[in-house]
C-alpha cells in the first residue's frame, strides 16, 4: 500500500477543497475543486458575473494557501450550468484569462450544489518554492477555417512531456448531427496532432474524456467509431485500450454531438503503462464491444498515477446491478473502484479527487450520504448532472489516485 504521508487533503471552506501529493523530493501535484455557490456569502440571488468574480477570488485565496501561482497551472476544467448563455461571459472574464496559462476545458454539465459553475484545477509545484521553471510550456495549434486555433497545451519537463488536448470537436460541416462521423473526425484530428508532436495513440494516449450530447441516442455511434479506429491504430484486446469517461455533456458549439479532452504523455516505455483489472468485480469492457480500460496505471520512477475510468454499478458479467437503487449503485461503484486500486496495491485513501455524475439531481442527498458514511467527503469532489451510457445506471464515478513508487524509470516530469 502506498505511503499515506505523501497525500494530504484540505477543506479550506464550504466552497473550496484541495488535495496534494507532496513527496520530500520531486514535484508536488495539487488538485483543487471550487464551487461558485455565492449564496454562501449572501442571501440574495447571484448572477453569473457575480459567481465568476467570487470564484476567482476564492481561487486566488486557495492558491495562496497552497503556495501555488498562475505559473504552476497545468489543466483546468470548468463545468457550466448553462453553456449556451454562459460561455461568452466566462471567456471574457478575469478568471479565464488567469487560467489560460494552462490548458482549459469547458463542458456543459450542470453542477448539483446550487452552483452556476464549478472549477477543477490541476497544478504542479517544485519542491523548492512555487516555481515550475524546470517545465516549459507551449500551445498546441491547429489550422481551422484558415485560422490558427489553440487545441491545448504541452508541458515539457526533464523526463516527460505532458500534452493536454481540450474541447476537440469535428470541424467538418458534413458531419453535422452525425455522431459517428464526428467521432471519426475528432479521433483522426487527435491522431494527427499527436503525430505532429512525435506521439502515437498506442504509445502515448493515457486518458480521454468523451462528452456526448444526448447520450441515450448518440453513445453507440461514438463507441462503434472508436472501436474501429482504435483497432486500426493497434489498440486491441491483446494490447491495451485507454482509460476513459464517456458521459453526457455539452460543448460550446451547439452542433457538436461529441467532444473530447485527452491527456498524452511522451517518452513512456511500454512497461510503464499497466492496465488495471479486477475481473472478479468487473468484466473487461471489450466483452460488450466497448474499447476502454477500467483503469490505467502509469509508473514513474518516484510515483504512480492511477487513472480510474468512469465506473458504474456493474458486475463481472457486464450487467447493471441494483436497478432503481441509487444508494446501492453508489456503494457498488465505489467497491469496484476500490477493487481496481487494490489490484495495483493502492487504495481509496490514495485518491486525489472524485468526479461524480448523476442522471437525476434528486439523487444527490443519497449519494452524498454514502460518501459521508465512507469518510470521502473530505476529498475534492465535483458533483454534476450527466447521464451515463446506459439509462439504468443512475450514477457514474471517476477518480485519480497517486502513490509513491520506486523503480528504474525516470521520475515524474
Amino acid at each position: 500500500m502506498p505511503n499515506r504521508k505523501y497525500n494530504r487533503t484540505k477543506k479550506i471552506d464550504k466552497n473550496v477543497q484541495y488535495s496534494c501529493f507532496c513527496p520530500p523530493d520531486g514535484l508536488g501535484e495539487f488538485f483543487l475543486v471550487l464551487n461558485s455557490n455565492t449564496n454562501t456569502y449572501s442571501d440574495t440571488y447571484s448572477d453569473f458575473k457575480t459567481s465568476l468574480q467570487q470564484l476567482f477570488s476564492d481561487y486566488q485565496s486557495a492558491l495562496n494557501t497552497c503556495s501555488l501561482s498562475q505559473d504552476t497551472q497545468i489543466f483546468s476544467r470548468i463545468y457550466l450550468s448553462d453553456i449556451a448563455n454562459q460561455t461568452e461571459l466566462l471567456t471574457s472574464s478575469e478568471l479565464f484569462e488567469f487560467l489560460n496559462t494552462g490548458a482549459i476545458s469547458i463542458v456543459g454539465q450542470p453542477p448539483l450544489n446550487q452552483d452556476k459553475l464549478v472549477l477543477f484545477s490541476y497544478h504542479i509545484k517544485g519542491n523548492k518554492g512555487n516555481s515550475t521553471s524546470s517545465i516549459s510550456r507551449s500551445s498546441i495549434m491547429e489550422m481551422e477555417n484558415n485560422t490558427q486555433l489553440e487545441k491545448g497545451k504541452k508541458f515539457e519537463g526533464k523526463n516527460y512531456e505532458l500534452t493536454w488536448l481540450t474541447n476537440i470537436t469535428s470541424t467538418n460541416e458534413q458531419t453535422n448531427l452525425d455522431a459517428r462521423q464526428q467521432t471519426d473526425d475528432i479521433l483522426n484530428t487527435l491522431n494527427r496532432i499527436m503525430k505532429k508532436n512525435n506521439q502515437t495513440l498506442y504509445q502515448n494516449l493515457v486518458r480521454t474524456w468523451i462528452y456526448v450530447r444526448d447520450i441515450d441516442n448518440h453513445y453507440n455511434d461514438m463507441v462503434n467509431s472508436r472501436r474501429e479506429l482504435f483497432k486500426n491504430w493497434g489498440l486491441t484486446r491483446q494490447t491495451r485500450f485507454v482509460a476513459s469517461t464517456g458521459i453526457e455533456g455539452k460543448n460550446t458549439q451547439a452542433s457538436a454531438l461529441i467532444s473530447i479532452d485527452a491527456l498524452c504523455i511522451s517518452n513512456l516505455e511500454e512497461e510503464q503503462i499497466i492496465k488495471m483489472e479486477a475481473l472478479e468485480h468487473l468484466s473487461p469492457t471489450i466483452d460488450y464491444n466497448v474499447t476502454f480500460e477500467r483503469g490505467t496505471r502509469i509508473r514513474f520512477g518516484d510515483r504512480s498515477h492511477y487513472y480510474i475510468s468512469g465506473t458504474a454499478s456493474i458486475n463481472n458479467q457486464g450487467e447493471v446491478i441494483h436497478l432503481d437503487d441509487v444508494r446501492k449503485q453508489t456503494e457498488r461503484t465505489l467497491s469496484n473502484i476500490e477493487s481496481l486500486l487494490k489490484s495495483q496495491e493502492a487504495g481509496i485513501k490514495d485518491i486525489t479527487y472524485f468526479i461524480v455524475y448523476l442522471r437525476n439531481p434528486e439523487d444527490l442527498p443519497i449519494v452524498k450520504e454514502v460518501f459521508q458514511n465512507k469518510g470521502l467527503l473530505t476529498l475534492p469532489t465535483v458533483l454534476v448532472q450527466g447521464a451515463v451510457c446506459r439509462p439504468e445506471w443512475l450514477v457514474e464515478i471517476e477518480c485519480m489516485a497517486l502513490g509513491p513508487d520506486k523503480n528504474s524509470f525516470p521520475a515524474f516530469v
